[in-house]
């Protein structure tokens, strides 16, 4: 057995690596800067807050379950040094924040970001259409503006074929939710009901593919 002490910053970059993602990548999604997660994962930073463990972890993991089991073993394996709240990243599939992010289609919201003491700081402007602007269906629908995927001219089959596939993607997507929360609940895992708001969201939802 290794008496290798824990190092945080070391146990990231593997979490990191074995997550496929650069460090570019994880800065896009990070309000940190590259130069200070890379000084973490290099243990050149001793004072590595709980705050930004906690931001790292959930970048790269998207379940919940999973990110708290990490959590759980950085706070064994750090001897008590550090103690990251599983109290604040409990989820579900029906969870307020996926709610919220469905029915706000109609404020785009425009950041610019600076880099200050090592951390990104992010000026955000909100602007309001009447249009579902943040909602690919209407994108996909709309007839009066020319599309593109990066630099590549999108046409009427194109973007019926896209919507397609996102459509059977959410089918599978919402199904598996399903399937993995009735799963937690039966073994007393999630106590939690659905309630009739969040099961008319999924079945609204599970059905736009009906939509023309």
């Amino acid at each position: 057995m290794s008496n290798k002490p824990f190092e945080i910053g070391e146990f990231l970059k593997t979490l990191r690596n074995d997550s496929r993602y650069s460090l570019r990548k994880l800065e896009d999604k990070m309000s940190f800067s590259r130069s200070y997660i890379n000084n973490v994962e290099n243990g050149n930073r001793k004072d590595v807050s709980e705050d930004f463990i906690y931001e790292y972890v959930n970048t790269l993991v998207e379940n919940k379950n999973e990110a708290n089991e990490i959590f759980k073993y950085i706070n064994e394996s750090s001897d008590g040094k550090l103690k990251i709240d599983l109290t604040n990243n409990n989820d579900t599939p029906f969870s307020n924040d996926s709610i919220n992010k469905f029915m706000d289609t109609h404020v785009f919201r425009s950041v610019k970001s600076k880099i200050v003491n090592g951390r990104k700081e992010s000026e955000v402007n909100n602007y309001t259409f009447s249009e579902d602007i943040n909602d690919l269906h209407f994108h996909l629908k709309d007839n009066f503006n020319t599309k593109y995927y990066k630099d590549s001219y999108l046409d009427k089959n194109d973007l019926k074929n896209i919507e397609s596939m996102i459509q059977k993607y959410l089918a599978f997507k919402i199904q598996t939710q399903l399937d993995t929360y009735e799963k937690l609940r039966k073994e007393n895992k999630i106590t939690d009901e659905i309630t009739d708001t969040e099961k008319d969201l999924f079945i609204e939802i599970d059905g736009i593919h009906n939509d023309d």
